[in-house]
């Protein structure tokens, strides 16, 4: 039984010293110490203490010579439970509690990083775009949306966000093979959103094959042509404000979508 009440709460002394009384009856600190095989010093502390857990009472009545007696049984119940409410309340506090550790957290902006491979692992990480409390914010190298079932996602994913109102921006690497992927992906509608970019002002992303895409605190950067297709997402603060203000500035220079190719001009 010893290892019974240890699972219900109390610790090995506790379990000795109750067990113990549950044997004895009414008996006082040396009768209940010695079965118990506990000091007596430790014993009056022990005793005290299920005292207090309504596991035990003192019957004393005013002599000098202390004498306690184990409670009914059915008070161990009772006893689990104030136990279990007193956890319950504690975790209602820590979730209140929760968004200062947060604060603190997003302060030390340590990143934390999601990946994924594969087509399904590409989709699963861009739908957290959906529920974006932000502007969504990306970059397209659409000559490497040769895969129909990708090219079809990114596209019904901005046509959900247009309707749930969530702003969105995207340069698009002007090219070609872009420009007819482009009236295939996007409506008229979402133009205004969109602006080309000439590839020699980001040489540093010209061919990456995917898509980098900021909103919230996450910065998602997604590979397509096979292999290796892959995607990942890092929740940094300084990273995503970093990224925001290097968009911002090449926003600056994009060429509306109507104007003609590069080629052309």
């Amino acid at each position: 039984m010893e290892q019974e009440l240890e699972q219900f709460g109390l610790d090995e002394s506790e379990a000795k010293i109750y067990l113990a009384l549950l044997h004895l009856g009414p008996s006082s600190v040396t009768e209940i110490t010695n079965k118990a095989d506990i000091t007596r010093t430790l014993g009056y502390h022990v005793l005290e203490k299920l005292c207090t857990y309504g596991l035990v009472k003192n019957v004393s009545q005013g002599t000098k010579k202390k004498q306690y007696v184990a409670e009914h049984p059915s008070n161990v119940v009772r006893f689990v439970e104030e136990r279990k409410e007193n956890w319950e309340r504690k975790l209602k506090e820590a979730e209140q509690r929760l968004p200062n550790l947060l604060s603190l957290y997003k302060i030390a902006d340590k990143p934390v990083v999601q990946y994924q491979e594969g087509v399904e692992g590409i989709k699963t990480l861009y739908l957290q775009s959906l529920e974006s409390t932000t502007e969504v914010i990306s970059i397209l190298d659409l000559d490497s949306f040769e895969i129909g079932e990708i090219k079809d996602f990114v596209s019904g994913c901005a046509r959900i966000r247009k309707k749930k109102q969530i702003k969105e921006r995207s340069l698009v690497l002007d090219t070609p093979i872009a420009r007819e992927r482009f009236k295939e992906m996007f409506h008229e509608e979402q133009f205004a959103q969109c602006r080309w970019i000439d590839p020699s002002k980001l040489p540093g992303i010209v061919g990456f094959g995917g898509m980098l895409s900021v909103f919230e605190d996450k910065a998602m950067v997604t590979i397509i042509p096979r292999p290796g297709q892959a995607g990942m997402i890092i929740e940094s603060t300084i990273l995503t404000t970093l990224l925001k203000g290097l968009f911002d500035l090449a926003w600056d220079v994009g060429r509306s979508i109507g104007v003609p190719p590069l080629h052309q001009v």
